[in-house]
C-alpha cells in the first residue's frame, strides 16, 4: 500500500508539472508574441523617422552650403540645424529601442528554453522514480504470488509413512515456518510385530 501511495503521489506531481508547463509555455508565447508585435511597431516607426531624417538632413546640407557662402542667414541655419539634430536624436533613440526589443525577445526565448529544460528534467526524474517503484512493486507481487503458491502447497500436501506406526513427537509445528527439503518434521515410531517360534524337542529318554 505504501508503494501504491508513492506511485499515486508521483503521478499527481507529474500531472501538476505538466499543467504548470502548459501554463508557463502559454505565458511565454504570449509575452514573445507581444514583444514581437512591439518590435514590428518600432520598426515601422523607425522607417518613417528615417525618411523624415533623410529629408531634414538633405535640407540641412543645402542650407549649410548656402550659409557657408554667406547666402543663408544665421537664424535660418540654426533653425535648420536644430531640426536636423532633433531628427537624428529621434532616429538614434528608435534604433536603441529596436535593439532593446530584440534583446527582450532573446531573453524571453532563453527563459522559455531554460524553463522547458528544467521542467522536463523534473518530469524525467519523476518518470524514473515511478518506473523504479513500479518495478519494485511488481517484484513484491511476484514474491507474494510465489509465497502464496508455496503456502498453498504446504497446506494441501501430506506425508505418508511407508510403515504403520505412531508419531512420537512433532518437530515442526509452526505453520509460518518454512520447511526445507529433507528436513525432519516429526519422530515416528513404526509398529513392530513380534513373532513367536515354538520349538518342540523330542524326548529321547
Amino acid at each position: 500500500q505504501n508503494i501504491e501511495d508513492k506511485l499515486l503521489l508521483l503521478e499527481q506531481k507529474r500531472s501538476s508539472l505538466i499543467a504548470q508547463k502548459e501554463i508557463r509555455i502559454e505565458l511565454y508565447d504570449k509575452r514573445y508574441a507581444q514583444a514581437k508585435e512591439a518590435l514590428k511597431s518600432i520598426q515601422v516607426k523607425y522607417s518613417g523617422q528615417k525618411k523624415n531624417y533623410e529629408v531634414i538632413s538633405n535640407q540641412f546640407n543645402r542650407i549649410k552650403v548656402l550659409y557657408l557662402q554667406k547666402i543663408e542667414s544665421d537664424k535660418n541655419f540654426e533653425k535648420t540645424e536644430n531640426k536636423y539634430i532633433f531628427a537624428k536624436t529621434q532616429l538614434n533613440k528608435i534604433e536603441i529601442d529596436i535593439e532593446v526589443q530584440k534583446r527582450n525577445l532573446s531573453i524571453i526565448k532563453k527563459e522559455k528554453e531554460q524553463f522547458l529544460e528544467e521542467i522536463e528534467n523534473k518530469i524525467r526524474s519523476l518518470d524514473s522514480n515511478r518506473l523504479s517503484e513500479e518495478a519494485y512493486l511488481n517484484s513484491l507481487k511476484r514474491a507474494l504470488e510465489k509465497h502464496q503458491t508455496e503456502v498453498s502447497r504446504y497446506e494441501t500436501s501430506s506425508v505418508i509413512s511407508q510403515k504403520d506406526g505412531s508419531v512420537m513427537r512433532i518437530l515442526k509445528n509452526d505453520k509460518n515456518t518454512y520447511i526445507k527439503k529433507g528436513e525432519p518434521i516429526a519422530l515416528f515410531s513404526p509398529d513392530v510385530t513380534r513373532r513367536a517360534l515354538l520349538l518342540k524337542v523330542s524326548d529321547f529318554n
